[in-house]
């Protein structure tokens, strides 16, 4: 079993599933000061960037496949997150 880290603000939870996974839930208006943060974290847990998801709430998907493919993070809106997560597992 592998840490799931699930953030909420600056707490941090485990929870242990067989595929690594980090989930962030975030509003749209706090995530872009934070981001040099989670690239950090991801690099430093060592989890693939499609298992690292930022799920910005509010966030449009044209924005969302934009910051995925600027940041060496995943992003999906609340709307989205399900899917994402299906197509991982």
């Amino acid at each position: 079993m592998l840490p799931v880290f699930v953030t909420h603000g600056s707490r941090y939870t485990a929870r242990y599933l067989s595929t690594p996974i980090n989930l962030h839930r975030m509003r749209s208006g706090e995530f872009r000061q934070n981001i040099e943060r989670h690239l950090a974290l991801r690099k430093r847990l060592g989890v693939d960037a499609r298992h690292f998801i930022m799920c910005i709430a509010g966030l449009s998907d044209d924005n969302a496949r934009a910051f995925t493919a600027m940041y060496d993070l995943t992003f999906v809106s609340e709307r989205e997150l399900a899917n994402h997560l299906i197509r991982l597992f």
